[in-house]
């Protein structure tokens, strides 16, 4: 649980980038922060932003099994959500870029979930 006044955030995609500046900055001013991240092959910079009161968890927005886990690890830890930002996003990839002809609908479907619909998880 958090102390009074700590707000509760998750911020996906806060293993690099902007997702890891707004896990950085919501952690200085001290709040309780998840970092969700698609691997946790590469987190020490996140470690060390979020530091002993913050929680990094592992999570593909892409992949279902993975979003419920997360739900179920998170829950158990937090009994509500402050703020949620959603700043993971999938990179585009030969099959998803080019020519229309040449365009893959799975590969499509993937980028857009991740980018645009951002995938709501809770």
């Amino acid at each position: 649980m958090r102390p009074s006044g700590q707000h509760r955030c998750v911020v996906t995609g806060a293993g690099r980038g902007l997702g890891l500046e707004f896990a950085r900055q919501l952690a200085v001013r001290g709040d309780f922060v998840v970092g969700a991240c698609r691997s946790l092959n590469s987190v020490g910079d996140l470690r060390a932003a979020l530091g002993i009161e913050g929680m990094v968890v592992e999570l593909d927005l892409t992949d279902a099994r993975c979003r419920r886990l997360r739900l179920r690890s998170v829950g158990r830890d937090l009994d509500a959500i402050d703020l949620l930002i959603n700043a993971a996003g999938a990179e585009d990839s030969p099959a998803s870029g080019g020519p229309l002809a040449a365009l893959e609908r799975d590969a499509l479907i993937s980028v857009f979930t991740v980018d645009v619909a951002g995938l709501p998880w809770w």
